[in-house]
């Protein structure tokens, strides 16, 4: 009897071997690599929208002149746009009137540092300061058209930077498709209309355009760029929209 069951414990372990043999056993497969909005911290700067809405966001830098800014919100009034300006505290401060102009034209207004000095540079307390000093400000000045939105004066790749500035309760916003306008050598109406529109559609769903401010070209650009879209089929939405946490509650 127990030499049988010997036999019998010998044949099925050998039927076990062949069976493995044959059939082998899969391990699970690797985990996949994490896509590149996975891989992006909550620090990082946010360089893209939500996708599958088909809405792009225009957004303009302010550090420099105000050349044709009455034609700008005039091309964005005419267009049905609302935007999203990041306003350095200088600029507003030399420039008072457009600024609030802005801000009554249900623009959003962002953070765009007070001196647009290159943080990598500075120490933590400067950059702070920097940030601090534009918010004191425009709270009282803008009310709820300011939210807590920050454009990085210069695209520094510094994790410390962008900590201590998420530490500041902003979102960092940066950009997906760059017209070019502030690079030199000096680009024409053409060139910014070409370098918005040449992208597919897949490339401007959720697309944050970069612009700035006091360039008469992309001012002249903007009709063009904003029929076009339009009629791709693409509704326009500022940064807010995308992250209404970034509200600011105005002090009572």
């Amino acid at each position: 009897m127990k030499s049988s069951r010997m036999v019998l414990g010998l044949v099925l372990l050998a039927v076990a071997i062949i069976v493995t043999a044959i059939f082998p056993q899969h391990s699970p497969p690797p985990s996949q690599t994490p896509s590149t909005e996975e891989q992006t911290t909550s620090s990082s700067p946010m360089e893209h929208g939500p996708m599958g809405r088909h809405q792009i966001a225009l957004t303009f830098d302010a550090e420099g002149g105000d050349e044709d800014m009455a034609d700008l919100l005039s091309a964005l009034q005419d267009g049905r746009v609302s935007a999203t300006f990041f306003l350095t505290g200088k600029w507003a401060d030399e420039h008072p009137a457009w600024a609030s102009l802005i801000a009554d034209s249900c623009h959003i207004i962002g953070n765009h540092s007070w001196g647009h000095r290159d943080p990598s540079q500075m120490e933590a307390w400067e950059v702070q300061q920097e940030v601090m000093r534009v918010e004191d400000r425009f709270v009282s000045l803008y009310g709820t058209q300011y939210r807590k939105l920050y454009r990085l004066p210069y695209p520094v790749n510094s994790a410390p930077v962008h900590q201590l500035v998420k530490s500041l309760g902003y979102h960092i916003v940066g950009w997906s498709i760059d017209s070019l306008d502030d690079s030199p050598p000096p680009k024409s109406a053409a060139f910014i209309t070409n370098r918005i529109l040449q992208h597919s559609n897949e490339d401007l769903d959720g697309a944050i355009l970069h612009f700035t401010i006091g360039k008469p070209d992309t001012v002249a650009s903007l009709p063009a760029i904003i029929a076009a879209l339009r009629d791709r089929g693409f509704e326009f939405a500022t940064i807010a929209d995308w992250i209404p946490e970034a509200e600011v509650i105005p002090p009572q």
